[in-house]
């Protein structure tokens, strides 16, 4: 075995060792509770050199075949990343793309599995009655108009909805008026991303849930928001306890 070949060897060893410390860590720090994963949901990742490269030539044994039928190749691209540096795709896609390419003794396709795992945190939701229960590790933020006199916890009141079509709800209980101007007042004003790092940071970095007054199985708000941070990308549901 040539010298470079071993310390190529020892440093993906220990690209491995740090990355399985970081896994154990991201997974310790995460609340008792079940996380349910879906080959739909979409994953972000950092790609290193190596990962890029079979991004790239991932269409390359479909136009040896089209190129023999004399059709139209597909024209090879390289993977789209935000600004930091991520790329989103589902996860079974991911694992068909990648997951030949990792293993044992193989090159590394991503820069860091815990970049992998910490992109698309879960998002809880839960109601003032359960804040008791809620996991230590977890921090609860009001996302309510007004919390309750004795709740002394963080809040974020961009999400909380605005007065005036609250009280007409109040009065009338049409939960379709309420959808139609939560969205329109609210959640349209907002960026999902920029929520979740003010949420982040609001928390300390730890995980945190969503709280407001009614139980899972009534009409509120913190349900709208959920499925809007769904449908940008994020994990968010009622925290089971």
């Amino acid at each position: 075995m040539s010298f470079i070949h071993r310390e190529k060897l020892i440093q993906e060893a220990e690209t491995c060792r740090e990355t399985t410390d970081a896994f154990v860590s991201l997974i310790q720090s995460q609340p008792n509770v079940a996380i349910h994963i879906n080959l739909n949901d979409t994953v972000k990742f950092r790609l290193t050199d190596y990962g890029k490269d079979i991004f790239y030539h991932r269409f390359d044994e479909v136009n040896t075949k089209i190129r023999k039928r004399g059709g139209k190749l597909i024209e090879p691209n390289m993977p789209k990343v935000d600004s930091d540096g991520y790329t989103r795709m589902q996860l079974w896609q991911f694992m068909e793309l990648f997951g030949p390419h990792t293993g044992m003794a193989m090159k590394t396709t991503l820069s860091l599995l815990k970049s992998f795992m910490e992109v698309e945190p879960m998002i809880f939701t839960s109601y003032f009655g359960k804040l008791s229960k809620l996991p230590s590790n977890v921090v609860p933020i009001s996302i309510c108009g007004k919390a309750p006199d004795w709740y002394t916890g963080l809040q974020y009141k961009k999400l909380a909805p605005k007065y005036q079509f609250f009280m007409e709800w109040k009065r009338t209980h049409d939960n379709a008026y309420y959808v139609e101007h939560f969205e329109q007042e609210v959640l349209v004003q907002l960026n999902a991303d920029t929520v979740f790092k003010e949420l982040s940071a609001l928390s300390g970095g730890q995980t945190f849930a969503l709280i407001c007054y009614e139980r899972p199985s009534d009409f509120c708000h913190r349900h709208l928001v959920a499925e809007w941070f769904c449908k940008n990308g994020y994990r968010c549901e009622e925290i089971d306890i």
